[in-house]
């Protein structure tokens, strides 16, 4: 919280990540009633808030990347939290971020809407470089609406697994 001032906001950025364990939710749908789906998260996110240091654990939603990009609206997520052998969850969805290189942006998003200009972008800037998609898009939280209470001033870490073409 205290560099998140002198992030890059806005750009486009290549980074190599390491593998990481994730506990998905179930599919989530939009056109579920907003008091259903923060049931759900809840129970996924329980196993968390009830340990002793919650903040080891980090959390995020993820969305189709073809819908994300091209399709005219999201019609469904999956919130997730870095998977831990201290959680006590019963029947865990374990997903693998892979390991590779990722297409990273610093931008302003509330609840997972990113901005139109920002996806065109990133879809140029993968066109431009010879660059495809792999997997989803990880939103990764970094001030929301706990520590801020203008929308406009919430901030994700989107990624995004790219390969060159060539």
């Amino acid at each position: 919280m205290n560099n998140i001032d002198n992030l890059p906001l806005n750009q486009i950025l290549l980074e190599l990540q390491e593998e990481e364990h994730l506990y998905f939710s179930e599919d989530i749908s939009f056109q579920t009633p907003i008091k259903h789906r923060m049931n759900i998260l809840a129970k996924h996110m329980l196993p968390v808030f009830s340990h002793p240091s919650f903040q080891e654990y980090l959390m995020g939603f993820h969305y189709d990347s073809d819908e994300f990009f091209h399709g005219n609206r999201l019609t469904q997520y999956n919130v997730f939290i870095t998977a831990n052998s201290k959680l006590d969850y019963t029947n865990p969805i374990k997903v693998i971020k892979e390991k590779g290189l990722y297409l990273c942006v610093y931008c302003n998003a509330h609840y997972g809407v990113v901005d139109t200009q920002i996806k065109e972008r990133i879809v140029k800037f993968i066109k431009q470089n010879n660059l495809r998609f792999h997997g989803g898009i990880y939103l990764f939280p970094l001030r929301n609406f706990w520590s801020t209470s203008k929308p406009k001033e919430e901030l994700v870490k989107l990624c995004l697994r790219v390969e060159y073409t060539d």
